[in-house]
């Protein structure tokens, strides 16, 4: 996969150079220049993130612009045998225009589009004894203007009036071998003292296992062994049962914050009174949660988790607050206005959607799954036709409330038709017929449905106009 060439000037560009004793923190600066008249996103990377800390380790860079960036090394032991292997990568690309979201920014890019420069590190030790030191010639008490130290002579050092004698000099390279003698002295001294402790662990050790091994005598005189059991208990997991551990570590982080999910119960239930049917999609629009930052899973397990669950939608649909208040102020008026004999003895005849659908297969459609619901009703019910009818013979229209299928008569004895034609293709394993067959079949059905079953269908009415009246509009059992 090729990729472009640098557009940012890096200095130093090719080595980043760490000096110290490496006891502290040693800090090493990257200067990103952008020479361009575009804005450029970057990103530094190591291959040993543990050892370092970049700050910053991602952003841009304006027009002409500089960044300094620092990589800081944590402190560790520096043995000078060992090579430093350790690389930095300066990850580059044109910024796009508008506005930017760093967290999606560089996984949507095309990497054909990335530009990388890599670094080395350096690694220079300098110990706190190791400042350049020269002596050079002069009179005793005179200061050499480029070292910034005094020379003396041995004749000024053992008498208080200065004499003429040999002059001493001490090349920096002896001093500096010195140093190096010193402080491999040092390492070997601090070498020898971290390893006490251990020998002195390994002794104590051998002494258990040796107390193991023994036996003791016990009450009766028979020599029983004595075991001992070492348990390693790892610090700050005594108190806490295994399986919190295990849940606390498990999955990634929940993406909805506090304020999210509590908009989230709000905005549930203003949409169940509102609108009554609702998706996921449409209450994350209305909490106003987007999409691609957080998915409708992570919603769903949440609603799930709270209590709310999916239901599957009627065919009627569910009802809301104002189809509760219909229903009530339906119930109140027919029973003022009309009485509780209306649907007895004033009602001529009921106009409903309710439709008797034809099937080539009546068996297969018979004893295939009733999770969902297929067709719909007429749209062409209160066609100008039936209005004009209606109006010739002086009648009155009650028209029923919204979405109440429990207070249509006709609607129970379309149930109780379709349930018995489903039955009778069931039973007699009707594979194949016609329309007319269809047809007179339901016709002999209509003509055989029981009196007795209407009647008492329209006798419940009264008691369901008092039921409606009593929850408030809920939908009935019915």
């Amino acid at each position: 996969m090729s990729k472009g060439d640098q557009v940012l000037k890096l200095e130093p560009s090719s080595e980043l150079r760490f000096r110290g004793s490496f006891t502290k923190v040693v800090t090493a600066n990257l200067k990103l220049t952008n020479p361009t008249d575009k804005n450029v996103c970057f990103k530094v990377k190591t291959t040993a993130p543990k050892r370092y800390c970049v700050r910053p380790n991602s952003g841009f860079v304006e027009p002409h612009g500089v960044v300094e960036v620092a990589v800081m090394l944590q402190p560790f032991d520096y043995d000078p045998k060992e090579k430093s292997k350790h690389k930095f990568m300066v990850q580059t690309m044109l910024a796009p225009e508008g506005e930017m979201d760093h967290e999606t920014l560089w996984k949507e890019a095309d990497q054909t589009s990335f530009m990388d420069s890599k670094l080395k590190c350096v690694f220079d030790f300098v110990g706190d004894s190791d400042d350049p030191v020269s002596i050079g010639v002069g009179n005793s008490g005179k200061t050499n203007a480029h070292s910034g130290t005094k020379t003396m002579t041995p004749a000024s050092r053992s008498s208080p009036h200065p004499q003429p004698a040999m002059e001493i000099a001490t090349s920096p390279k002896s001093l500096q071998a010195d140093d190096g003698r010193n402080s491999n002295e040092e390492f070997e001294k601090l070498k020898s003292e971290i390893a006490s402790p251990m020998e002195e662990t390994l002794r104590l050790r051998k002494n258990v296992d040796q107390l193991s091994s023994t036996t003791e005598q016990s009450e009766d005189g028979v020599p029983t062994p004595k075991t001992t059991s070492v348990i390693r208990i790892s610090k700050g997991n005594c108190n806490t049962p295994s399986s919190a551990r295990s849940s606390a570590k498990r999955g990634n982080k929940f993406k909805l914050s506090e304020r999210q999910r509590r908009h989230l119960i709000r905005c549930l239930r203003v949409l169940r009174k509102r609108d009554g049917a609702f998706t996921c999609k449409r209450l994350m629009e209305e909490a106003g949660i987007e999409e691609r930052k957080v998915s409708t899973r992570t919603v769903t397990r949440y609603l799930n988790t709270a209590g709310y669950f999916y239901l599957q939608t009627r065919k009627k649909g569910l009802m809301t607050e104002d189809d509760h208040r219909k229903r009530v102020k339906f119930a109140k008026d027919m029973r003022k206005n009309f009485g509780t004999d209306v649907w007895k003895k004033e009602i001529a005849f009921y106009l409903d959607a309710t439709s008797i659908a034809y099937k080539r297969n009546p068996f297969d459609q018979a004893i295939a799954p009733r999770a969902r619901l297929a067709g719909k009703g007429d749209s062409r019910l209160w066609i100008a036709l039936a209005k004009a009818a209606i109006a010739r013979v002086n009648s009155t229209v009650v028209k029923l409330p919204p979405r109440s299928p429990d207070l249509h008569v006709i609607e129970n004895v379309f149930a109780i038709v379709n349930s018995q034609l489903r039955k009778q293709a069931r039973d007699h394993k009707i594979r194949r017929e016609t329309f007319e067959e269809f047809k007179a079949r339901v016709m002999n059905t209509f003509f055989t449905f029981p009196f007795v079953t209407i009647n008492r269908l329209i006798d419940s009415i009264p008691k369901r106009m008092n039921s409606v009246i009593r929850n408030r509009g809920v939908r009935l059992k019915y």
